[in-house]
Parts: structure tokens; C-alpha cells; sequence
């Protein structure tokens, strides 16, 4: 980590004040006041409601921080952009923009020896640079580190998305400026424009997404046992453990459901600048949890398509059409590739810099304490290959095309979610655990019910 350490070190004493006051609150815990109280009216059915019901706003500081820390990002993602263009892809392309067959070992050297390793030792001392302890604001680091290996690893292997983006260092650097795929045209070699009728439809969608999260966010935090809103559960969220019983399933589900909606939400506000400058960018969910017809459709079609195209670009295709191994072995690498990242990125997420301590007694903050166990994301994705990889002889039974054909899409696709459902929490388990979904709540409504026998005192 001394590499990265040294370059932010050098920085200017005023820049680190100045970039500290940015993300001066760092909303660990709930502190905003009750904007609006009302009353339930008690159900007329099973005797439910009566209470208070309280709602916090959203906290623009919590978007504003995201957008500063990405801007942040992009300018080291334009700086490696440039050194990857110019010393990887220039020396190795022909007129057309095809991969060059040479023996040099130099951009392999370049890209996996200096440039990647260099990269994912930035986020670490850019958080303790910062004094960044929020998770929320920890996880959009990844940004940074993700991006830059794999679009290394697609230009060491000639695996871009399309001939457009290597075509001109603009076009390169224009590629490395965002979150979300820009929708190139190969035949013009520039980016394509939104339509009015697609940029309204993504701001309904990311209004949709901006309730779900509220809803989903509240109900959870809201729970008699914390996180478990389908009854007592012993089932430890930071555990190796499996769930298996209904409850634990539904609650695992509940869950699934939650990361949809945050991460949905979270793209669509990292590609919204884009947007509103009239580009359009790929979606990075198309209905997963309700429209989904196979494992192969979720994972490879539907689900998080912005870390589908990064791992199918940068782990599938480079053992597939460079390195000349089958689908199989492509499938099975890029789910391990997906784990590695998801590992390293809960490394960054819980990483202990030394403004989590307290100065007087040493020890860590509350909202520090929580370590999650060792490669558990790299489990959960390889349980999610082993389904891929069975989808095939699975689909000729005739129970399963029997299913295939008569039931609707919504149960097809419920049953698809529900083979990763005793491992969802291996994932999710974590940021609830380690203060991440308390902090996310920071920018959306939250809704804090108080029954009937304890109103009379509200906050959060």
C-alpha cells in the first residue's frame, strides 16, 4: 500500500482540509428531526395500527457526498485512462482497431505488474485521507479500483466493448468518465443520444426505485428483531451459516429485494449526469427478481449488467476468446473473478483506518466494530456458477419444463431468485450488520412507526 500512500501523502496540506470539510458529516447515525407525525388508524382486521407514525426526510449532504467522491474518482480514472490508451492499446492496434498478435510482454507487465496492483491500493489511503467512515460512501469507492482493472484487462486482451472506445483517446476517455456504460455507435463511433421518451422513463424508474428504497429501508430498521421482519430468527447474518427454513428464506428475500432497489438507484443516480447532457447509458437492471426465466437470465441478462459487462469483458472473454478455454471454464472464472472483487470490495468497505479509534480510549467506534468473516462473497458466487453450470441437464427434466411452460412468469422467476436465497445474506447479511443500510437511510424518507402502547415520545 506504500505506492498509493506516498502519491496521496504528497498532497497539499489546504487540498486535505478542504476535501475533509466535503465530508465533514458523515452520518453514522441518526440524528435528523421529525418532519411530518400522524396517527394510524387502527385496522379494522386483527386489531393492527393505532400508533404514530413518524417521517425523516432525505439528507441532500448524503447525495451531495456521493457526487463529490465521484468526481474524485473519475479524475483518477482519467489519469489511468490516459497511461492505459497510450501504452497499451496505441503500440498494439491496426488501422481497423483490431488486436495486434505480438509477443511483447510489456502491456501484460504493465497492466497486472504496475497499474492494477497500484489501483486497488487506492481506495485505503484515500479513506483514510478523507476520514471517510461512512460505508455508504466507502462502497462507492469501488468505483475507482473495479473499472480500472477490468478495462485494463480488456485492453491488454482486446476485449473493449466496441471499436468506437479505443478509437481516439477522447473517445477513451470519455469511456473511463463514468459509472455507467455509455451506448456507443459502431458505425458513427460516437455516443448514442436519449430520446425524451427513454430519459422520462428512467426518472419514473428511479422515482419507483427511490420509494423502494424508503419503504424497504424503514420496514427493515423498523423491525421488532432488528433486519428480521418475518419473525425471530436464529440465524446469524454474519455467519457461515445456511438458511434453509421459511422464515429465514422470506427474510433473505426481503433482502434481496432491498439491494435491488439501492443498488438500482445507485447506478441511476451515477449515470444521471450523462442523461440529463442527453447520452444515453446502458441499464443496469432489466426486472430481475419478477421477469427472470433461468439462472442464465438473471445472472448473465438481467441482474447488475454494469458488473455483467465488466466481468464478461475483463474475466469471460479474456479465458474464452483469448485464451481459448470453454464457456464452462469462462463461466466458472468470471464468478470467481466476481467473488475476488466482492471480497476485496468488503475489504475496502470495513477497513479499519485510524479515525475509526478513538483518540481517549484506542478502541473502535461502535459503527467501526464489525469485521466480516473471509470469503464469504466468493462462496456465494460460486454456489451462483454451480447453478448456471446445472441449468442445462436440470432444464431437461420434465418436471422443470413442465413448470417452464404452465406457470407464471412471476413464480418462474420467484423460483429462479430462490436458488441463491440461502446464501443472499452471505451478502447482504454484512451491510446490515456493519451499519451500511442505517447509513444508506440517511438519503432517502424514513418512516418510524411507534404502536399505540409506546407513542408519546418520537425520533429516530
Amino acid at each position: 500500500m506504500s505506492t498509493a500512500m506516498t502519491m496521496i501523502a504528497t498532497l497539499p496540506e489546504r487540498l486535505q482540509l478542504f476535501l475533509q470539510s466535503l465530508f465533514e458529516d458523515d452520518m453514522l447515525v441518526e440524528d435528523r428531526p421529525v418532519a411530518y407525525s400522524f396517527q394510524v388508524p387502527l385496522l379494522p382486521i386483527g386489531g393492527g395500527g393505532g400508533g404514530t407514525m413518524d417521517v425523516l426526510l432525505p439528507k441532500l449532504d448524503f447525495w451531495q457526498q456521493l457526487i463529490y467522491l465521484l468526481i474524485i474518482q473519475v479524475i483518477f480514472l482519467l489519469a489511468f485512462a490516459v497511461v492505459i490508451h497510450q501504452c497499451i492499446i496505441v503500440p498494439y492496434r491496426d488501422e481497423k482497431g483490431n488486436k495486434i498478435n505480438s509477443t511483447s510482454v510489456f502491456p501484460y507487465l504493465l497492466g497486472y505488474g504496475i497499474l492494477i496492483p497500484i489501483v486497488l491500493q487506492l481506495p485505503y489511503p484515500i479513506i483514510t485521507y478523507l476520514k471517510l467512515r461512512n460505508h455508504v460512501l466507502r462502497m462507492s469507492l469501488a468505483v475507482l479500483p473495479s473499472n480500472v482493472t477490468f478495462r485494463c484487462i480488456e485492453a491488454m486482451h482486446g476485449t473493449s466493448p466496441s471499436p468506437a472506445v479505443e478509437e481516439s483517446l477522447q473517445n477513451y476517455l470519455t469511456y473511463y468518465s463514468v459509472l455507467i456504460d455509455y451506448v456507443w455507435n459502431d458505425k458513427t463511433r460516437k455516443r448514442e443520444r436519449i430520446t425524451p421518451k427513454q430519459f422520462a422513463s428512467l426518472m419514473g424508474q428511479m422515482g419507483m426505485h427511490f420509494c423502494g428504497v424508503s419503504i424497504m429501508l424503514s420496514w427493515l430498521l423498523n423491525c421488532e428483531q432488528k433486519f428480521k421482519p418475518f419473525g425471530p430468527s436464529n440465524l446469524k447474518l454474519d455467519s457461515y451459516q445456511i438458511a434453509w427454513k421459511p422464515n429465514d428464506l422470506a427474510n433473505n428475500y426481503v433482502y434481496a429485494v432491498t439491494l435491488f432497489f439501492i443498488l438500482s438507484l445507485s447506478f441511476s443516480v451515477g449515470g444521471l449526469s450523462n442523461n440529463i447532457q442527453g447520452y444515453l447509458t446502458r441499464k443496469a437492471f432489466l426486472n430481475p427478481l419478477w421477469t427472470s426465466t433461468s439462472p442464465q437470465d438473471f445472472w448473465g441478462r438481467k441482474w447488475n449488467r454494469v458488473i455483467h459487462e465488466q466481468l464478461k469483458r475483463g474475466a469471460f472473454l479474456p479465458l474464452v476468446k483469448a485464451g481459448g478455454y470453454s464457456k464452462r471454464i469462462g463461466i466458472l472464472g468470471a464468478f470467481l473473478a466476481s467473488g475476488f472483487l466482492h471480497d476485496y470490495v468488503w475489504s475496502v468497505l470495513f477497513y479499519k483506518s485510524i479515525h475509526e479509534y478513538d483518540d481517549e480510549t484506542g478502541e473502535l467506534y461502535p459503527t467501526s466494530t464489525f469485521t466480516p468473516l473471509p470469503f464469504k462473497q466468493s462462496v456465494f458466487f460460486l454456489w451462483c456458477a454451480l447453478t448456471m453450470v446445472l441449468e442445462r441437464p436440470i432444464a431437461k427434466w420434465k418436471v422443470v419444463q413442465w413448470m417452464s411452460i404452465h406457470l407464471p412468469l412471476i413464480v418462474k422467476s420467484t423460483l429462479i431468485v430462490l436458488t441463491a436465497l440461502p446464501f443472499a445474506h452471505y451478502y447482504g447479511g454484512d451491510w446490515m450488520m456493519g451499519n451500511y443500510f442505517d447509513e444508506y437511510s440517511h438519503g432517502v424518507f424514513r418512516f418510524i412507526y411507534h404502536p399505540a402502547a409506546s407513542t408519546g415520545t418520537s425520533g429516530a
